[in-house]
């Protein structure tokens, strides 16, 4: 452990804090690089904020969790963004379901897209 220190403009804390040394730290996530968070976990990220909920997804998508990346980006594209509405319609073209891709692509409103279009059942 050891001692954290405050940034620039940080308030002053009122107690001391401390973190995970460095080494500790790469050794962690070297070690839990391959383990995926579990499925409960994934299930209650569906009724998080809109924000966070993409921010899962992206996560998901990053870590190549396709199907699960796929099933947050859906109702992402009910909170008007165009972004989930983008990632999505690249999942589902990877996925092989080009006509479902095209038909997102083409979709001016992202809100629609989660009524028009089934999340794509297989894994990219």
């Amino acid at each position: 452990m050891t001692l954290y220190r405050p940034r620039p403009g940080d308030p002053p804390a009122e107690y001391r804090l401390y973190r995970l040394a460095d080494f500790l730290e790469q050794h962690g996530r070297a070690e839990r690089h391959d383990i995926s968070p579990p499925a409960t976990l994934w299930a209650a990220a569906r009724h998080a904020m809109p924000p966070d909920v993409l921010r899962l997804a992206r996560a998901a998508f990053a870590a190549g969790d396709h199907h699960r990346a796929q099933l947050l980006f859906h109702p992402a594209t009910d909170h008007d963004d165009p972004e989930a509405l983008g990632y999505l319609s690249s999942l589902m073209e990877h996925g092989g379901d080009r006509a479902a891709a095209e038909h997102l692509a083409r979709l001016g409103l992202p809100k629609t897209a989660s009524a028009k279009v089934k999340p794509h059942a297989g894994t990219p």
